[in-house]
C-alpha cells in the first residue's frame, strides 16, 4: 500500500484563495447586474418607441378614416353633377331643337307668303 501524503498548509492561505474567488465571483456578478440594466433600459426605450409608434398608426388610421369619408362625399358629388349635367344637356339640345323647328317653320311660312 502507498504510503499516505500529508500536504502542510496555512489556514489563512486557503481562506485567502477562497476569499479571492468570492470577490471575482462578486465582480462577475456586479458585471452581469450592469449588463441586465442596460438590457432593461434598452427594453424600456424600446417599448416607449413602440407605444409612439401605436399612437401614431392609431392616429393615421383615424385620418385614413376620414379621408374615406370625404371621398366618399366627393363621390356622391361627382354622381349628382354628372346627373346634372345629363339633365342640362338634354334641356339644351331640347332647346336647340325647338329653335330649329321654329326656324325651320318660320322659313316655310314665309315662303308659303
Amino acid at each position: 500500500m502507498p504510503s499516505p501524503v500529508t500536504v502542510e498548509t496555512d489556514l489563512r492561505e486557503v481562506l485567502n484563495r477562497i476569499d479571492e474567488r468570492f470577490d471575482k465571483l462578486e465582480q462577475c456578478f456586479d458585471k452581469l447586474d450592469t449588463r441586465f440594466d442596460k438590457i432593461g433600459e434598452r427594453f424600456e426605450k424600446t417599448d416607449e418607441k413602440l407605444d409612439k409608434l401605436a399612437q401614431e398608426i392609431h392616429q393615421t388610421n383615424v385620418k385614413l378614416a376620414t379621408v374615406e369619408t370625404k371621398l366618399t362625399g366627393l363621390e356622391s358629388q361627382t354622381r349628382d353633377l354628372g346627373g346634372t349635367q345629363k339633365n342640362q344637356l338634354w334641356s339644351l339640345i331640347v332647346i336647340i331643337s325647338a329653335a330649329l323647328l321654329g326656324t325651320g317653320q318660320w322659313e316655310v311660312l314665309e315662303q308659303g307668303k
